[in-house]
């Protein structure tokens, strides 16, 4: 993960207009078929909801490959 990773979310989210969005919080919820990130100083957040309203979410910490808090079971996996 990119120490600043901001710009290349940034630019992925003009890539997909309406599609990926940045969040203004870490525990915003987005619409269905949108895929929300947030970057903090520490963690990044990538959050949908699911065809049932449920928030699913990932957070990522920086620097690492390790995700600290999600709550997606077994599709939240890092190869």
């Amino acid at each position: 993960m990119s120490s600043s990773p901001l710009r290349g979310l940034q630019a992925f989210a003009r890539r997909y207009p309406g599609r990926v969005v940045q969040v203004p919080s870490s525990n915003t919820r987005v619409a269905k078929d949108v895929i929300g990130f947030w970057v903090g100083r520490r963690t990044i957040v990538f959050t949908v909801s699911s065809s049932t309203g449920r928030r699913l979410f990932v957070v990522a910490k920086r620097g690492t490959l390790k995700l600290p808090a999600k709550n997606l079971g077994d599709l939240a996996f890092v190869f």
